[in-house]
């Protein structure tokens, strides 16, 4: 599942609740620098992030760390539909 918003705001959380059914839930966004409090929180409930590479790095090293890319997502996507 692939959530996509321009910016997050609080409205991250329409993703959580529309796909409440789906395990692993992904967001992308162009927002840059989202707060470690929203990051964790989205963490917990197993809402991976999305950022273009170019984005990566106005977040923090430990938010890098789990954020990934377009591509990343893209790759994921496609070893699933081969499996």
């Amino acid at each position: 599942m692939l959530g996509v918003k321009s910016t997050l705001k609080d409205r991250w959380r329409q993703v959580l609740a529309e796909a409440f059914r789906i395990e692993r839930k992904h967001l992308l966004t162009l927002e840059p620098g989202i707060s470690t409090r929203q990051t964790d929180e989205m963490v917990r409930n197993a809402l991976q992030l999305v950022v273009p590479q170019g984005l990566h790095a106005t977040f923090t090293p430990e938010q890098g760390a789990w954020l990934m890319n377009f591509r990343g997502f893209l790759e994921l996507v496609a070893a699933r539909e081969g499996a």
